[in-house]
């Protein structure tokens, strides 16, 4: 039970016996999250309980309409504290489960120079120096299969949304399906005149997405395996892009601090998100598809209003180069590592940096489909799993 400054009123709806002591209980729902709360009318403090029993107390000077605007803002999160600083508007918000470093896996293959979760979270799919990609299962640490066949550095590799093909791209020149179960060879695209070093699959799973260093953005139909459309490009160092809006958008980037969005039908260019004062190193499209953020050299992350091609928000707080940064699920936390040591999670909405994790210089980093774990690789052969 929750009260404003000039009356009782009940947020929701089964208190519990009031005792002795003046106060009450009463269960909060919101969207399937469940508070358990203690009221103390004299001290007006507010205890909330969760699922795990961890309780948080905090005092409330608030109206019951600006307590069930905070209560609803992070509704997604079921272990949270917050405080306010002045003012209402100005809320920081701690998160009481903070991520920690829960496996260290040795990888004895040289670097490891990409990774990324399966659809379902519990496969590593990893591309490593002896030119190979590997599936690594999440909980028993052990390599579930190998897939050999690039004959050169192998920059990127994903799973399909189904979880039973692999796609992978090289500096060979090539892109390559393969079957998860058999471990073999599916289809080879071939056509880039350089290495490609970047790729994506449709949700769908029947487009491909790829860049390369011969300047082109490519589409390829994945059932025939033909390319379907070409974009020139002005440059030939993005090494990443992605699709938005139902596969109808590209989203790529320049070396001199803009993203750039192709048009996939036609392949022209259709505008580009600058600002960044030096190059862009990466970018990442919310789930929503609204917002994209940005890396560059200048050692920040910004974040764009797709719509209106404006920057919304700026992260600052790294000390070296950002080698990667992700939206968590839920589009309200960004994660982020860098040459510095350091893998940072941020809010969204007000720019705060809600967690520093003290590790290795990282290479880059992947997010669980469900938000609850992140993987990170390093430079020296170690993968680290945090929850």
């Amino acid at each position: 039970m929750l009260c404003n400054e000039t009356k009782r009123e009940k947020l929701v709806a089964k208190p519990y016996d009031r005792t002795e002591d003046n106060t009450s209980q009463t269960t909060l729902v919101f969207k399937n999250v469940f508070f358990f709360c203690d009221w103390t009318i004299d001290k007006r403090c507010l205890h909330l309980k969760n699922q795990k029993n961890k309780c948080y107390t905090y005092y409330v000077h608030k109206t019951t309409a600006q307590v069930m605007t905070i209560l609803d803002r992070w509704r997604q999160s079921a272990l949270i504290s917050w405080g306010w600083i002045s003012e209402f508007d100005k809320m920081i918000a701690k998160y009481a489960k903070h991520f920690k470093q829960i496996k260290l896996v040795q990888v004895h293959l040289g670097d490891v120079t990409y990774i990324k979760f399966s659809p379902n979270g519990n496969k590593l799919v990893l591309c490593c120096n002896d030119e190979t990609v590997r599936i690594l299962d999440v909980v028993s640490r052990n390599t579930d299969k190998i897939f050999c066949g690039h004959c050169k550095h192998i920059c990127e590799a994903q799973f399909s949304s189904d979880g039973n093909m692999i796609v992978s791209c090289s500096w060979d020149k090539t892109i390559r399906l393969w079957d998860v179960q058999s471990g073999k060879e599916m289809k080879r695209l071939e056509g880039h005149f350089d290495a490609v070093t970047a790729i994506q699959l449709s949700r769908r799973g029947d487009t491909i997405i790829s860049c390369s260093d011969d300047m082109t953005i490519r589409l390829w139909d994945v059932q025939s395996g033909k390319e379907l459309k070409r974009m020139k490009r002005y440059s030939d160092s993005d090494n990443a892009i992605q699709f938005l809006h139902d596969e109808k958008i590209v989203v790529s980037f320049s070396p001199y601090g803009s993203i750039e969005l192709w048009d996939a039908s036609s392949g022209e260019g259709i505008g580009e998100l600058a600002g960044h004062l030096c190059s862009v190193l990466g970018a990442h499209i919310s789930p929503d598809h609204c917002n994209i953020i940005s890396w560059s050299k200048d050692m920040t992350i910004r974040l764009w209003d797709i719509a209106s091609r404006t920057e919304i928000q700026r992260f600052v707080g790294h000390s070296d180069w950002i080698t990667q940064a992700l939206f968590l699920p839920d589009g309200h936390k960004i994660v982020s590592s860098s040459l510095d040591n350091t893998m940072r999670i941020w809010d969204v909405k007000s720019g705060i940096q809600l967690q520093i994790l003290k590790t290795f210089p990282l290479k880059g980093i992947d997010i669980s489909p469900d938000g609850d774990t992140i993987v990170s690789f390093s430079g020296d052969g170690t993968i680290r799993l945090w929850q």
